[in-house]
């Protein structure tokens, strides 16, 4: 199986919202730097992740990302994700 991990990891480094069709979307929040008064420290600017299982429809971006760099169709780049999600459902 293709590591769908990694382009998941890649296109949420470019990206706000990828979506794992049938499974959920990763979200990434902007934080703005900000001062910690607290401990008197900057804290520079950072992104949070959350889950969202509700997004689970197929926004074709990680179709797209699978297609392009391991040079298959559609029919192809989706049974691997489908098989990828069938994974992680057992996982958890």
């Amino acid at each position: 199986m293709i590591s769908i991990d990694r382009h998941i990891e890649y296109l949420i480094s470019r990206h706000d919202c990828v979506i794992v069709p049938g499974w959920g979307a990763l979200i990434a929040q902007h934080e703005p730097a900000r001062f910690d008064n607290e401990t008197g420290a900057f804290m520079p600017p950072s992104r949070t992740i959350s889950f969202n299982q509700s997004v689970n429809h197929n926004d074709g971006m990680l179709v797209a990302s699978i297609m392009r760099r391991e040079k298959t169709s559609y029919e192809v780049a989706t049974a691997d994700i489908k098989r990828y999600v069938a994974y992680m459902r057992q996982q958890f």
